[in-house]
């Protein structure tokens, strides 16, 4: 699994402004009020995953919403019998 944080050019560093241009060109959210897309980009915290990486598992509890800006992500789950599904 691979998800590649928000990222400048060369700067490393994340502008709220770069955050809430990335949250304004999505389809889910670009059509919400522009002081509620400035909200939710003071409040993103940024993560950066490498390959193979865990992002969440089943059995932990859902406390907030994930958004791949670069790569990947596969999404898989393990049945009673063993058997893995995609």
């Amino acid at each position: 699994m691979t998800e590649r944080s928000f990222s400048e050019a060369n700067s490393g560093k994340v502008s709220n402004r770069s955050i809430r241009n990335i949250l304004a060109a999505n389809s889910l959210f670009g059509d919400l009020p522009d002081r509620l897309i400035n909200q939710m980009a003071e409040i993103a915290v940024l993560r950066r995953y490498g390959a193979g990486d865990l992002v969440h598992s089943k059995a932990s509890e859902g406390t907030f919403l994930h958004g791949v800006v670069e790569g990947a992500v596969r999404v898989s789950s393990t049945s009673a019998a063993g058997r893995e599904a995609s």
